[in-house]
């Protein structure tokens, strides 16, 4: 079956993409990755480019990708579909309710890091309610567990970057799309 060129364009797109966005949430370097999954760093480099050895497009073989996926803990197909804006909620026990200070921070570093996942503006919210603090962010990803991996990677890092590491539960949810998240942080 033969595709067209823009076709073969977007799915080597879709991959390399992809294939970044996991490794960064799970923080691999492209050696560490590529070794994982039994890889050279230089045939992972040129994946992640998109770029094939003789120079023209990425063309993988299924049990690469499908090692890759494995070492990521996706599936195959997660590799392949592409990327678009997810909302990933987190809801975080806490005795106290936190300061405005606080919240301010988390909702900044939220901010800060959804505007890199996004490549432009964030996403986020912070919000307190019964003993309970609700974050959100929006992240680029691939569907649900693409965005959970991601999504925790960048709650966890901007918890630990306030103070409260570890102290992230296992309630979550995602979205697809960016709704009940603003780039200010209120709704």
């Amino acid at each position: 079956m033969h595709h067209s060129g823009s076709e073969d364009d977007g799915l080597v797109k879709a991959v390399s993409t992809n294939l970044a966005i996991l490794r960064r949430a799970r923080s691999l370097s492209q050696a560490d990755l590529g070794e994982a999954a039994g890889i050279s760093r230089n045939h992972y480099q040129l994946l992640e480019s998109g770029a094939g050895a003789s120079g023209g497009a990425a063309n993988p073989r299924l049990s690469t990708l499908s090692a890759l996926a494995r070492t990521l803990e996706v599936d195959v197909t997660t590799l392949l579909q592409p990327p678009s804006a997810h909302a990933f909620w987190q809801w975080i026990d806490v005795h106290d309710e936190p300061s405005d200070d606080f919240r301010a921070a988390l909702l900044d570093q939220l901010l800060t890091r959804s505007a890199r996942e996004l490549g432009g503006s964030g996403a986020a919210f912070v919000g307190w309610a019964d003993g309970s603090m609700t974050v959100g962010i929006g992240v680029l990803a691939s569907g649900s567990p693409a965005a959970t991996i991601v999504g925790r990677a960048q709650v966890e890092a901007a918890l630990t970057e306030v103070g409260l590491a570890h102290a992230s539960t296992d309630e979550f949810e995602v979205d697809a799309g960016l709704d009940g998240l603003s780039d200010d942080g209120h709704i």
